[in-house]
């Protein structure tokens, strides 16, 4: 049932020249979210009284949104997953750009706890701390664990990437 699209729902979408004070724009939907979780009564047809309640379970968003959203550092820094506290190296390109590697090596992944602690942190030394720069509001919602509930971005992370490199060595 979860998955069925009339059981979805779309917290917002963003379009304009700057980007949204994440904070001001996700603080009235995190409080709704809040509020569904705390859960509402109504009166069933045969008359009783019923708590319904909601949780958020999964959530994505594209790469950048997903950095705002999470108050992380953007996909090209340091420590950029949701997923894994791999900082990455940079390196250079054969046409003088940089791109940013993970080489595949054993790795500490994030947990929720992980994502506060760093955030608060961050928030306290006004740095980043393993690629978080504050605490994302989602780690608060009873059922939202970031790192596992946050879905990857394939079209950036895969299909603009890996996928446009295999048809290039094709072609």
């Amino acid at each position: 049932i979860r998955y069925k699209k009339e059981n979805i729902i779309l917290a917002g979408i963003w379009y304009g020249k700057n980007k949204p004070l994440m904070s001001t724009y996700l603080t009235p939907i995190f409080e709704a979210l809040k509020d569904l979780e705390n859960g509402f009564e109504i009166q069933t047809p045969t008359g009783n009284t019923m708590l319904v309640q909601g949780y958020v379970v999964a959530g994505t968003a594209d790469l950048p949104a997903k950095a705002l959203a999470m108050t992380m550092i953007m996909f090209n820094g340091t420590y950029p997953c949701i997923k894994c506290h791999i900082p990455g190296d940079t390196e250079r390109t054969d046409k003088g750009g940089y791109v940013r590697v993970f080489k595949h090596e054993k790795c500490d992944l994030r947990t929720n706890q992980s994502i506060i602690d760093d955030g608060s942190k961050a928030l306290r030394t006004g740095t980043f701390v393993r690629g978080m720069r504050g605490v994302p509001l989602f780690a608060f919602l009873k059922f939202y664990d970031c790192p596992l509930s946050t879905g990857v971005d394939s079209m950036h992370g895969l299909h603009l990437g890996l996928f446009s490199k295999m048809v290039q060595c094709w072609l």
